[in-house]
């Protein structure tokens, strides 16, 4: 019996399994268009510093607020909103100013600050048992 379980467990959780195989949850290839959940965790990073954990509050499925946590590279301290619009996510400061622009490239988003720093923005990985 407790074979069959398991068999049961791997049947269902495969399928969930494989969407994540290509990309971000709810699933965007750069090509379709489709729409993604942004809201969760994410981790900043530039080539400067250890990345820093932010999370991203949906108001909407193209704005929503961003808490960073401490540590964030150059001014990102600061970020307060996101804004997602033409394949663009653009990070704010809470005067509404950019403060950097990233593009969906793959499984993360890839862009600068508007000091020209590289950014990379990417779902932290999750431990598996």
């Amino acid at each position: 019996m407790r074979v069959a379980g398991r068999l049961l467990a791997v049947g269902v959780m495969l399928p969930a399994l494989a969407g994540c195989a290509g990309g971000l949850p709810g699933t965007l290839t750069e090509n379709d268009g489709a729409k993604f959940t942004l809201g969760g965790r994410w981790m900043l990073s530039a080539p400067s510093g250890p990345p820093c954990g932010v999370t991203l509050a949906e108001n909407s499925p193209s704005q929503g607020r961003i808490t960073p946590d401490g540590g964030c590279p150059g001014a990102f301290f600061r970020s307060r909103r996101w804004a997602f619009e033409q394949n663009t996510l653009t990070i704010k400061d809470d005067a509404d100013e950019p403060l950097g622009r990233l593009t969906f490239d793959g499984a993360q988003f890839k862009g600068t600050a508007v000091t020209g720093t590289p950014l990379r923005l990417t779902r932290p990985v999750v431990p598996t048992q």
